[in-house]
């Protein structure tokens, strides 16, 4: 099983988080030395609010990933705050996976994107050779359902897929998925 979890802790300790929204893409597909992973979170701070309760977004970002895959690139993680220069990404294993950390800070008026590229684990690709894909996204307790869109493309067109419904659409071998994290959700797909 496919697994994503993407958790943020707000380093300051102010209350910007009702002002950031965050959108999670996850783009899966067959690479050139096996099946691939890519996360991108973006962070928009369109207003700031009081501002005695708010100033920038500061937040640790950790992106929970299957155990065994293996981080191949890295884009918008910061240094520290102000800083032009790129940051560090703290790789790390947790709770039975392997886990992406970064830096970033998001100032009111901006949009930030975060990005982990990364190769799956084995297991995974023998999965989808054996004809079965099943992705699992966990919510982070307490939010109140990040934007989420699954892009998943094998290069073979699938037969059967879950969920079905009108936020989902498919072009030959690529499916996606358009939804929320209001819950965890799961995705599957059959050849």
């Amino acid at each position: 099983v496919d697994y994503l979890g993407v958790f943020d802790a707000n380093l300051f300790a102010l209350k910007t988080d009702p002002y950031v929204s965050r959108s999670i893409f996850y783009n899966v597909y067959k690479g050139e030395h096996g099946l691939v992973g890519e996360t991108e979170i973006v962070y928009s701070y369109p207003k700031e609010g009081p501002a005695w309760k708010t100033k920038g977004y500061r937040t640790w970002t950790q992106v929970y990933v299957p155990k065994g895959s293996i981080l191949t690139g890295a884009s918008g993680q910061m240094r520290d705050e102000g800083s032009r220069e790129r940051g560090g990404v703290a790789i790390s294993q947790e709770l039975e996976k392997t886990v992406f950390g970064a830096f970033l800070a998001v100032q009111a008026g901006e949009v930030k994107r975060l990005k982990f590229v990364y190769r799956l684990p084995d297991y995974i690709e023998e999965a989808v050779n054996d004809g079965a894909y099943d992705l699992y996204v966990q919510k982070q307790a307490g939010t109140l359902g990040h934007g989420l869109t699954v892009t998943a493309d094998f290069g073979k067109v699938p037969k059967l897929w879950s969920p079905r419904g009108l936020r989902v659409s498919r072009n030959e071998s690529r499916l996606t998925w358009q939804t929320n994290l209001q819950q965890d959700q799961e995705f599957k797909i059959e050849w």
